[in-house]
């Protein structure tokens, strides 16, 4: 299996839902208050995982926290 043949769909705060020919399975649910931008969270903190070294499912995890860490608050940006 290669990347490419993986489905990666994000749903909020339902998780995020990995499917393959072979398998789907969905990881970690959380409560959110705005779902702007986790998307874009999940995938770009996941290939930089990927890069570090990280297995596909650590990297997956580890993506999904950080994506629902930036469905706590309010936008995109910090206000400091």
């Amino acid at each position: 299996e290669h990347l490419l043949e993986r489905v990666f769909l994000t749903l909020g705060d339902r998780g995020v839902l990995i499917a393959t020919q072979f398998r789907a399975g969905a990881v970690v649910q959380c409560e959110t208050v705005n779902t702007t931008g986790a998307g874009d969270a999940f995938i770009g903190s996941f290939a930089v995982f990927l890069g570090e070294g990280l297995s596909e499912i650590d990297a997956i995890k580890r993506a999904n926290l950080y994506a629902a860490l930036t469905t706590a608050s309010v936008g995109t940006q910090s206000r400091s």
